[in-house]
């Protein structure tokens, strides 16, 4: 008796090979976009990294291990912008296999999560720390963290469609019959999943961008388009910087079994995962990246 793939290499330089990757990354000019555009591209991918500001995407551009990553100015919330990117890329490469929709914030003007409300507060004075708060910033999140990344997906999906084509005319010429498809990959949050989560709208977002990846992964199945997500826990980011220069970057057990941030290696090995033969088989699925947070910090409903 034989299987199929018994025989096939195992080394890692084929079971998570990126060298046919072309990937576009939004918020690729820093923390955790920045951390994934550059494993991608040292490992031989193609990567544009997609922004606001574009000295910062160009001094991202610059860390590169080969020159094979490349700025593109993008307001991901504004279809033209988007459209301008999209048409770019494809005159420059004509298809993409990879789309990372990392771009996201934090709930605005939202102090620590110890000088927010909780059980030893009044009444009246809970009502009157989120009453008074702007809800238009609660829209700009969902905007940012979950309708835009949806919004991204569309715009692209032409050129993941050509994606497909490309490599499956690879295979074809190389005498194999499957290739990694094109993916969609969201970056969601165990703030998505914890039942105490004080921000209420990042969770709440987070949460969206999870189920609607879910719901992509069905819907393009047709189309041969994958769709997964990464929900990473603490990652020293500009998100995240303040948090950890009160920490040393040291989290309490009881907070994060690993008592520490995640690195850049960590995230970068998930993404190169999911990018690669490796993850070729996942679609509609959720990797926690966290340090064991969520395991603490479980949702019981």
């Amino acid at each position: 008796m034989t299987f199929d793939g018994l025989y096939a290499p195992l080394q890692n330089t084929e079971v998570f090979d990126v060298s046919d990757c072309v990937a576009v990354v939004t918020g690729g000019g820093t923390g955790m976009g920045l951390m994934m555009a550059k494993a991608l591209e040292a490992n031989g991918a193609k990567v544009f990294i997609l922004g606001r500001r574009l000295e910062v995407l160009q001094e991202a551009a610059k860390q590169s291990t080969f020159g094979n990553i490349s700025p593109v100015q993008c307001n991901i919330t504004s279809k033209d912008d988007l459209q301008k990117a999209v048409d770019h890329i494809a005159n420059e490469e004509g298809y993409v296999t990879l789309l990372v929709n990392n771009a996201g914030i934090a709930t605005p003007n939202l102090g620590p999560h110890h000088t927010r409300p909780n059980a030893k507060w009044d009444v009246s004075a809970v009502r009157k720390y989120w009453f008074d708060r702007s809800f238009a910033d609660y829209a700009k999140v969902m905007e940012a963290n979950t309708i835009a990344p949806l919004q991204v997906s569309f715009a692209f999906l032409e050129l993941l469609d050509q994606g497909n084509k490309v490599r499956a005319d690879q295979a074809k010429a190389k005498g194999r019959k499957d290739y990694v498809r094109s993916q969609i990959v969201m970056l969601s949050s165990v703030g998505g999943f914890g039942r105490d989560n004080s921000a209420f709208i990042y969770g709440a977002s987070k949460a969206g961008t999870t189920q609607m990846t879910k719901n992509l992964s069905t819907y393009l199945f047709p189309w041969k388009i994958r769709a997964n997500v990464i929900a990473p826990g603490y990652f020293h980011t500009e998100m995240t910087d303040s948090f950890h220069k009160t920490t040393g970057g040291k989290l309490p057990a009881s907070m994060a079994p690993e008592e520490r941030f995640g690195d850049m290696q960590e995230i970068g090995g998930t993404i190169l995962y999911l990018a690669s033969k490796a993850g070729a088989y996942c679609n509609g699925s959720v990797m926690l990246a966290d340090g064991g947070y969520l395991g603490n910090h479980p949702s019981a409903y």
